[in-house]
């Protein structure tokens, strides 16, 4: 079984609700969405990626001290079945795992102990609608970019997001872009009482990867 993977490294967490947890990153190759405001887009464009067996994946996240996984993308779930054989055996090792996703596909999978979602809905589709309540009940964070006002309002309505599994992130896939667009999100999120996220790798290091 070979995985794409775009990178493993080893940093803290840039974003809520981990921001600033000591965690190594796994970023999954592919995407099912290919967003336009993606900041990570190399991770589903061109050909940046490794075709890696479990062992090598493992064998890369032990070189590092750190329990806390996170499975990014791209889109992990794009590649289901290696997600699902991955995060089985990072639970026999005893790691804490998160998994970032876009809430398109429902990881159904009886794991043996918890799991850390956060949810990224990029779009609104009835499609999805038993994917999003299903992370709904697995007490799951959704993270909105703020692309705009309607856009954010428009994802809450039509999934029925708790308010208090929200967070709202400013749009920026660069620092500058980050620097123009976060006062707007700051007002948002104090006018229609949300929590608001940040952007901590891009703030500290703009478009620089594997920080």
């Amino acid at each position: 079984m070979k995985i794409k993977i775009s990178e493993i490294f080893y940093s803290l967490q840039g974003e809520l609700p981990g921001l600033g947890i000591p965690s190594i990153f796994v970023r999954f190759y592919g995407c099912n969405l290919k967003c336009k405001w993606c900041d990570t887009k190399y991770s589903f464009e061109g050909e940046e990626y490794k075709d890696m067996s479990l062992k090598e994946i493992i064998n890369e996240i032990k070189k590092y001290k750190c329990k806390n996984v996170v499975i990014t993308g791209g889109e992990p779930t794009f590649q289901y079945d290696n997600l699902i054989s991955l995060m089985d055996i990072l639970f026999d090792l005893n790691y804490n795992i998160t998994v970032e996703t876009n809430g398109t596909t429902p990881i159904l999978f009886h794991f043996k102990g918890h799991i850390n979602y956060v949810v990224s809905p990029k779009t609104i589709s009835y499609s999805y609608s038993d994917s999003i309540n299903y992370f709904k009940k697995c007490f799951s964070k959704f993270k909105i970019v703020h692309v705009s006002d309607d856009f954010v309002e428009n994802i809450i309505e039509f999934y029925d997001l708790p308010k208090d599994m929200i967070i709202i992130m400013p749009f920026g896939a660069s620092k500058v872009e980050l620097e123009e667009n976060q006062i707007k999100t700051f007002d948002f999120c104090k006018e229609n009482e949300l929590r608001m996220g940040y952007r901590l790798q891009i703030s500290l290091f703009d478009k620089k990867r594997g920080v």
